[in-house]
């Protein structure tokens, strides 16, 4: 199964192409996400009372990347988070993720994204039955701003 298959208005990138580099490290991921986290998931913010208790959440002795909840309070969403390509594993941990925050709040719609480089089709097989996990891919961009320095 093809990504264009699964929303044909998304541009799909080829990871393997070096004119898009890709994060090295989850964690550089990660920080770009919460540093940009209003502008990519404006109806969210972080799990929890600590502006931090949602990265890195444990959970059944787990630890979900990064875990929003709505800004109304009605839903949660996982962040799974993968530098490079992400294989048909993802679909269980994610599950399994799921299945821990539906437990302890059961009251929640908790849904699921994982973010990666490239989405293998494996995984695209694997979550094939899945509606409460989408899939998008990043694309690592450096924007520069020239800074006038002052005339002494």
């Amino acid at each position: 199964k093809s990504p264009e298959i699964l929303n044909p208005e998304i541009e799909y990138i080829d990871a393997n192409d070096e004119e898009y580099p890709n994060f090295h490290y989850e964690s550089d991921l990660q920080e770009t996400i919460l540093f940009q986290l209003n502008s990519l998931f404006p109806d969210y913010k972080i799990f929890g009372k600590d502006n931090d208790e949602g990265v890195k959440y444990r959970i059944g002795g787990k630890e979900i990347d990064i875990l929003f909840e709505s800004n109304d309070g009605k839903s949660l969403l996982i962040l799974e988070l993968k530098a490079g390509k992400a294989r048909e594993k993802v679909y269980g941990q994610i599950a399994m993720y799921y299945g821990l925050l539906k437990t302890q709040f059961p009251e929640k719609d908790i849904k699921g994204i994982v973010i990666a480089q490239e989405i293998s089709e494996e995984l695209l097989n694997a979550s094939i039955l899945a509606d409460k996990i989408s899939f998008m891919s990043y694309l690592l961009e450096v924007k520069l701003t020239e800074v006038i320095t002052p005339n002494i």
